[in-house]
């Protein structure tokens, strides 16, 4: 099991805001804040990292770019997350729908 990850991004106050926007449909909130890093954490009980799940860095982009997937629990919120997305500037990476693949 995949305890954190994260991503390098050119500009971590746009992507923070983006990800505050959009990944709070799927019950993330921001955990910590480190120097040039922001970390977001969906279900903080005490076994889980206290450093959060998924982070974001200030750095240069990585090349092959990374491709990250986040589980909604159901439809309705998958499309609210969607929504929120395009709302604060996301743009389609493929057709709209389940992946059950």
């Amino acid at each position: 099991m995949i305890d954190h990850t994260g991503i390098r991004v050119a500009d971590l106050s746009v992507s923070k805001d983006f990800c505050s926007k959009t990944l709070g449909a799927l019950g993330y909130t921001v955990c910590l804040e480190v120097g040039g890093a922001v970390s977001f954490s969906a279900r903080p009980t005490r076994y889980d990292d206290p450093g959060g799940d998924f982070w974001l860095r200030r750095g240069a982009p990585y090349v092959p770019h990374t491709h990250i997937a986040f589980r909604a629990l159901n439809e309705a919120q998958g499309n609210c997350f969607i929504r929120l997305a395009f709302c604060a500037g996301g743009k389609d990476n493929g057709q709209l729908g389940l992946r059950p693949h």
